[in-house]
């Protein structure tokens, strides 16, 4: 195949994800009050962790929360590492929940058999998702510095968005993975569930990772979004000029090669089997 027939494909699926992504917003749209909800309900899910900083430290500043994170400010701490979570867990549950949504309004088995990457079908149904949650991660950070006077880096603005990048990278192939398991056992979402809890509990939200038992220490310490939340934070409050910041980065690269192989390869395995098995149609 030459290098402009390969061209050619590369835009039919970039053509293809586009086309999945605007598909599902004209979906949404339909139902204007669904689309506020998941824009502004986040703002109301942090309330309580800012809350109960508040009433736990006694104040919005933590000497110990500064000395085992360099932020001495619960509000700005929580704030950035929530909104981050938040757009990251949403991405999460779009990707892996995209071929089980296809399922439900009956296009699957139509979807597998249509000249396009399957990967493409996928990537479409995440778009959607970081375009939506990423609205409202805005929206959030907006409305914090309004709201609680949070100082951010305006330098520190673009690079956030490489920290941005390769964490929805990861969380491809992680929904790679979980994909998997939805055509295998088709009630997915319980195992998406469970991982997207698992995150909330170890990612470096309200709280830094030092505090947590050893075992879970180590599943944050594997976890791409731990990486991408802290480079995030660092970026918006310090700016580019951080070592340690580009070294989260280097060390998130890193965990976006393993998950997306490891998604790429487990998917592709499972798709094989349950052609064999002809399982595809199953509900």
């Amino acid at each position: 195949m030459g290098f402009k027939a390969k061209i050619y494909d590369l835009w039919k699926e970039l053509r293809a994800i586009w086309a999945i992504c605007v598909k599902v917003w004209k979906d949404e749209l339909s139902y204007p009050l669904s689309v506020m909800y998941f824009i502004f309900a986040p703002i109301m899910w942090l309330l309580p962790f800012i809350i109960f900083g508040f009433a736990v430290v006694g104040g919005r500043y933590s000497p110990f929360l500064e000395k085992l994170t360099g932020i001495g400010d619960i509000v700005t701490y929580t704030v950035l590492g929530f909104a981050f979570l938040g757009f990251a867990s949403a991405a999460l549950w779009g990707t892996a929940m995209s071929l089980r949504r296809e399922q439900w309004i009956g296009t699957l088995e139509s979807v597998l058999v249509t000249p396009i990457s399957r990967f493409s079908i996928i990537f479409g149904q995440g778009l959607h998702s970081i375009t939506h949650t990423g609205s409202g991660l805005v929206l959030q950070l907006v409305a914090m510095v309004i709201v609680f006077g949070i100082h951010l880096n305006l330098w520190g603005i673009l690079p956030s968005l490489i920290s941005v990048a390769l964490t929805i990278l990861a969380i491809q192939g992680v929904g790679f993975m979980i994909c998997s398991i939805v055509l295998m056992v088709k009630q997915g979402w319980m195992v998406i569930d469970v991982v997207d809890t698992v995150f909330w509990v170890v990612t470096p939200t309200a709280y830094p990772i030092a505090i947590l038992p050893v075992f879970l220490q180590a599943i944050a310490k594997i976890s791409p979004i731990t990486y991408g939340v802290e480079s995030f934070r660092g970026f918006l409050l310090y700016g580019p000029g951080q070592m340690w910041i580009w070294q989260k980065i280097a060390m998130l690269a890193i965990l976006d090669i393993i998950y997306l192989t490891l998604g790429y390869l487990i998917y592709l395995k499972s798709e094989e089997k349950i052609k064999k098995t002809g399982t595809v149609h199953k509900f």
